[in-house]
Formats: structure tokens, sequence, C-alpha cells
């Protein structure tokens, strides 16, 4: 379990945090400082952009689709002179990317009220283990070089896609199920901060417009463990390990995982 919170408080980013500081399973010690996890970094207050340049960030993996980063960019993170590689993982089946209109035009028919969204976010998660092998190929390659470190790791809300590529790296860190589990639902903290309720209220307001229950919708608004089990069944099931996955499913190479083990991993805490 790591000796202290990782968490690190912004005025603008509400899930942001150091994937690092665990214990691993043989003793050592998970560092800090290389990969870090958000929420869409497209919203900054200055007090906030001097605090990412303190982390001396060098690149970020948006894991978000074209329609979701439309207009909502690092533009000063840009200005920075960060690297800013798009790997988008789709939420959607089929790697379905509606725009507004299309998301608005469909709330207005009444698509939504048809969709179980427990069982969609289940699928979700099994999607990104099963149907985005290339994508973590090259999430993973990029993130073993160690020139393209610090790195920030971001989706949207910095849930569930991120939190999924996070598992992926303590896995590989070794780190204790447990403390990987607890740390992935630690993101429901940041569901309960003012400026995140707010924005979901706004959101309810629009879907208000097509007499949709904003509480179908809370599935998609929680980490569950149940989610995160449904991605593990779909590798479990053909592969012994997270490794053997890795390998054998998204075609990493062993020296790529072995590069990623020895950069995270510090000698005997």
């Amino acid at each position: 379990m790591e000796s202290e919170s990782s968490t690190i408080q912004f005025e603008k980013l509400h899930n942001f945090r150091d994937i690092g500081g665990f214990l691993t399973e043989d003793g050592k010690l998970m560092k800090r400082g290389l990969y870090f996890r958000s929420d869409s970094l497209h919203s900054f207050s200055i007090n906030d952009i001097n605090k990412i340049q303190g982390f001396q960030i060098k690149s970020i993996i948006d894991l978000r689709t074209p329609n979701e980063r439309a207009k909502k960019l690092c533009v000063e993170l840009n200005a920075m002179a960060v690297q800013v590689i798009n790997i988008p993982i789709y939420p959607l089946p089929n790697k379905r990317d509606p725009n507004l209109i299309e998301r608005l035009f469909d709330l207005l028919k009444g698509e939504y009220k048809r969709l179980n969204f427990e069982t969609f976010m289940f699928d979700n998660y099994r999607r990104m283990a099963i149907e985005h092998h290339q994508e973590i190929n090259r999430i993973l390659t990029f993130l073993s070089e160690k020139e393209n470190l610090p790195a920030i790791i971001h989706c949207t809300a910095g849930k569930d896609r991120t939190g999924w590529i996070s598992y992926l790296l303590q896995s590989i860190a070794r780190v204790p199920i447990k403390d990987i589990y607890e740390d992935y639902l630690f993101t429901n903290l940041y569901m309960l901060d003012k400026e995140v309720i707010k924005r979901y209220q706004r959101m309810f307001a629009w879907l208000k417009l097509g007499n949709f229950d904003p509480n179908q919708f809370k599935p998609m608004q929680e980490a569950r463990l149940e989610y995160l089990h449904s991605a593990e069944d779909a590798i479990f099931d053909k592969y012994e390990t997270i490794e053997k996955y890795l390998t054998e499913f998204c075609m990493i190479p062993d020296k790529i995982i072995e590069n990623i083990r020895n950069l995270l991993i510090e000698c005997e805490p």
C-alpha cells in the first residue's frame, strides 16, 4: 500500500494523481513521478499550469475520441512544448464517435431510454480489453521509452479508459491487486467534487429535454470493481496473466514490458 496519498490538488482538474508509490508483491517500490493519470486537461488555471510545469511533463497521452477532443485541447501545454499523442479508445461499439449534434438528436429521439447503462459499462470494459489491443500496444510502447517521461495519461473523466491503462501499468509493476483495485476506486471521491457535481447537473438539465431519467445514467458516473472484473474475465478466459495477455494478444514484446518494469521499480524502500 502507498505510504501517502498520491492525489494532487488543482483548481480546475479534479481527478489528477500519480499512479506510483505502491509497494510491489516482492517488497520493492513503484516509483512516483513517471506516470500521472487525469481527467480532461483542456481547462487550467495559472496555478494549475505552474504545478504541471513542476512535474517536468514531457508527454501527454490523450485517450479521447476526435469528437471528444474537439475544441477541448491542451493549448497551454502545447505552448510548453509538451508532446501530445492522441490514441483514442472508443467507448461506443464499432468505434462510433458521435458529435454533439448527433448526441442531442439521439437524446431527443429517445435512443438512450432503450439503453441499459450498466450493461453498457460491462461491455465497454470488455471492448477496452479485447477490441483495443492495438491501441494498448501503442500506448505501452510509447510509455516504455524513458525520453517520453514523465507522462500524463488522460481521457474525459479519468475514470474508465485512464483507469484501465493505469491498471495495466500497475500490474506490470506487480503491485498487489487489492491496492490496484483501491486506487481504481479512489476515482469515486473525485465524483463528489463540487465542480464535478455542477457539471453533471448541467448535463442532467439537457437530459430532461428528452424526458430522460438522470438516475439511469448513474452506472456511468461510478468506478465499480464489477466493471474492471468484466475486463479481467475477458482476459483471463484465455490468458493466465496480464503479462501473457499483453505479450500474446496485444503483441507487445517482452522487452517493452521489461523496460516499463525497470523504469518503475526502485530498490528496497
